[in-house]
């Protein structure tokens, strides 16, 4: 876009690591921005802004304190909570255009959501009341007894395995739940999508019923507060969480594009 007054974009962000949900949102986000005309590019932490670019609106995530690019326009994308991980507020004492990735983090600012998940590969055709398999999952939360059913055998997934994605979803096809002591994840929406039941056994102190409440996909969630693991609720939350994400992501193109006449607009 030439117009007057309109300024590229400049996501400032780690190295790309896919298992980091908000790293590779911040990634999609570029790549989104220039699918739909605009200038974008990354600019990886620890570099320096370009003297083409002090014109440029700078994001940074909520993580990135103060503004180490010293742009002259900075929006704040918040990626979870302000000051949850990097335990040290955002600097509100300069003007800046702060939005969230979600209600659950700041029900105030404009959200930009989108649900990153391949509904297509994330399924399941077995019936799943006849799974066996039980799996855990630590994640940012605190260890789980082995054993949450006498008898049924129980994997651990981390991190770092399974290594291969295929082989993830494999074990999520073959697991009726998947007990979690990380609730802000999204390995429990695909947990779901793949007809595994995702059960939270450790809320995370920092959110509340109000917060998980607003999540964009809240019935996930919901599972766990019912207590209700029958097929044909289970299935029911399976279909409204599909839906949602279907309807966010054909959104998608229209609610970035608001975005960037409201940012635009913003500074001017």
């Amino acid at each position: 876009m030439n117009q007057i007054g309109h300024r590229k974009f400049i996501v400032y962000a780690p190295p790309l690591d896919h298992k980091f949900a908000g790293v590779v949102m911040l990634y999609l986000l570029n790549d989104s921005l220039n699918a739909l005309g605009e200038s974008s590019k990354i600019a990886i932490y620890g570099t320096t802004l370009h003297p083409d670019d002090q014109d440029a609106i700078v994001i940074y995530p909520e993580v990135v304190h103060n503004n180490p690019l010293g742009a002259k326009h900075v929006a704040r994308y918040l990626l979870n909570k302000d000051g949850l991980i990097q335990k040290e507020k955002i600097d509100r004492s300069f003007r800046q255009y702060i939005f969230t990735f979600s209600r659950m983090f700041d029900e105030s600012a404009p959200v930009l959501f989108f649900p990153n998940f391949d509904t297509e590969i994330l399924n399941f055709a077995d019936n799943i009341e006849d799974r066996e398999l039980h799996s855990m999952y630590f994640g940012k939360g605190p260890p789980l007894p082995t054993q949450f059913d006498g008898g049924k055998p129980h994997l651990l997934i981390t991190r770092k395995w399974p290594r291969e994605r295929d082989q993830l979803l494999a074990f999520l096809r073959m697991s009726r739940f998947l007990h979690l002591s990380d609730s802000i994840t999204a390995l429990a929406i695909e947990a779901l999508l793949c007809g595994c039941i995702p059960v939270i056994h450790f809320w995370d102190p920092n959110f509340d019923a109000r917060d998980y409440g607003n999540s964009e996909l809240n019935e996930v969630f919901q599972i766990t507060f019912e207590q209700d693991f029958s097929t044909a609720n289970i299935l029911s939350k399976i279909a409204s969480v599909r839906q949602k994400i279907i309807h966010y992501q054909n959104e998608w193109p229209n609610n970035l594009r608001m975005f960037v006449r409201d940012v635009q607009q913003f500074f001017g």
